[in-house]
């Protein structure tokens, strides 16, 4: 999904529609009843969502599937926290009815504790629990996991639009499910005041949420404290909004990474005040890992293969035919490979267009630039015609006057000209009267 977001909303992928819920009664065959049973009810925030993940991601991969909730106990239902694609209300159950709810359903996702139980739990067929590992250890699906695939349950710009408060963009989100010792509140607030950050704190134990923002304002330290239960929309909106978030706890660390990579994540290493100064510096330029987002996306793959194939066994026990079910198995995994094929393909065009958007936009911005260049250039070559022009005009002038000598007007004639003229008149007429008066003498 800045955004960074690592993996980013695949289009033509509702994880969340409540559409999907929908089972067609008529259609048994191509409809897996899936049954998901929260073991794991603790009322933290990341556990509900890494729930309302896993059930999205399950879902768009066997669609179609009607899945059933059930719960052994009520403390999500007491914080009032609803999936928006339950179309059914979460039925509470006894550990005992596990085994009962796992043979009603096609296939049954039992969510346990990620923390290893000295007791083993009992097999029951058709169930799976997670924490889940297939053979391979990089096909793992646990609550960090499901966590950095939070973006596309909970997309960005929705994410961003929960925010609880406006300071969030400027402020750095500080986790306290898990302790932070003094030395690294003392880094906390160093960097806050070098770059002139909000302190927000994410808490639901009042006594260390009042111990940790006294620390930060004995430092100078702006502070603010949100004062209310945050739902896990608002608490994703929070922490997608907010400009870095610290935090002990690896779950609160791996639902923030989901929408953006400034993370620093305490992990018991940070006990001097440089390694915390490291670890917090290394988050303010950090870059979104794309091969987690990988893993979560291979690891759940793996899972809903297995899920699957519990349920065509299931299928398999109750048909009767065999062609009925070869055509079943086929017809699911060629809409499989196609839904993969499409999400792959819509990736790439995504990255593509934008690509091609960010090329063209280069293209027009230097053709502008040539353009202005070309009218500069007229303008310049305009000029030097006009200059040009005039000085062959003058060079024509200059020419004639070497050639022909100045052109005089006719009102401009030369005075001697006209003396040497009229005196040729002159002596002309005095001939004439000479021989005219010599003649007239003669005859008398």
């Amino acid at each position: 999904m800045e955004s960074q977001t690592p993996g980013g909303e695949l289009d033509g992928a509702p994880l969340n529609s409540t559409d999907r819920n929908l089972a067609d009664s008529t259609n048994v065959v191509n409809t897996i009843n899936l049954s998901f049973v929260n073991e794991y009810d603790d009322g933290e925030i990341t556990t509900w969502i890494a729930a309302e993940i896993l059930k999205s991601e399950i879902q768009w991969r066997l669609s179609p599937v009607r899945i059933k909730n059930f719960s052994t106990d009520s403390a999500f239902l007491e914080f009032g926290w609803i999936s928006d694609g339950d179309m059914e209300p979460t039925e509470i159950i006894s550990p005992d009815l596990i085994k009962q709810k796992s043979h009603e359903a096609d296939a049954t996702i039992s969510f346990c504790s990620p923390e290893p139980t000295s007791e083993k739990s009992e097999k029951i067929d058709g169930l799976i629990r997670l924490p889940w590992t297939s053979q391979s250890l990089e096909k793992k699906v646990d609550q960090e996991t499901l966590l950095r695939l939070a973006s596309r349950w909970l997309t960005p710009n929705k994410a961003q639009q929960l925010n609880p408060t406006l300071l969030a963009e400027t402020a750095i989100v500080v986790d306290l499910s898990r302790e932070i010792n003094e030395v690294t509140s003392k880094e906390i607030a160093r960097y806050a005041r070098s770059e002139n950050l909000t302190v927000i704190a994410l808490s639901t134990n009042d006594l260390n949420e009042e111990v940790f923002l006294e620390r930060m304002q004995s430092s100078g330290v702006r502070t603010e404290r949100l004062g209310l239960l945050l739902s896990p929309q608002q608490t994703i909106g929070l922490l997608a909004k907010s400009s870095m978030v610290i935090s002990a706890n690896p779950q609160i660390a791996s639902l923030a990474l989901s929408y953006h990579s400034r993370v620093a994540y305490l992990n018991g290493t940070s006990g001097t005040s440089e390694q915390s100064q490291r670890i917090i510096q290394a988050a303010s330029y950090a870059t979104a890992d794309q091969h987690v987002f990988d893993t979560a996306e291979n690891a759940l793959d793996a899972l809903a293969e297995v899920v699957e194939n519990v349920a065509l066994i299931r299928f398999a026990v109750k048909s009767k035919e065999e062609h009925e079910i070869d055509t079943f198995v086929n017809e699911r995994k060629n809409e499989s490979k196609a839904r993969q094929f499409l999400s792959a393909r819509l990736e790439k065009e995504r990255l593509l267009g934008a690509k091609t958007a960010n090329d063209l936009r280069k293209e027009v911005k230097g053709l502008v630039k040539q353009r202005d260049l070309a009218e500069l250039e007229v303008r310049r070559l305009q000029a030097n015609l006009k200059r040009q022009t005039n000085h062959l005009n003058n060079l024509e002038i200059r020419v004639a006057d070497y050639d022909q000598g100045p052109v005089l007007r006719t009102t401009s004639a030369r005075f001697k000209a006209v003396l040497v003229v009229v005196e040729n008149e002159i002596v002309v007429i005095g001939n004439k009267l000479r021989l005219y008066a010599k003649s007239w003498l003669r005859n008398n």
